[in-house]
């Protein structure tokens, strides 16, 4: 699992094509190196958009 590396998923909670909530629970089992960004009402092509969405990648990516 070392060499795997960290990352960031986003989603929204009101996704259509997936069940965002759980993202976390399954990936993590096995990758334990991601980062679970939910936005709150935003569909799955919602958060292409989104600010919410570019802070998150923003923050991620200084903080490697």
């Amino acid at each position: 699992m070392s060499a795997m590396p960290r990352f960031l998923l986003v989603a929204g909670s009101d996704d259509e094509a997936f069940v965002a909530s759980e993202y976390e629970p399954v990936m993590s089992a096995a990758n334990s190196k991601g980062t679970y960004e939910i936005i709150d009402g935003l569909s799955h092509l919602e958060v292409i958009n989104a600010p919410e969405t570019a802070r998150a990648i923003s923050g991620f990516i200084e903080a490697l």
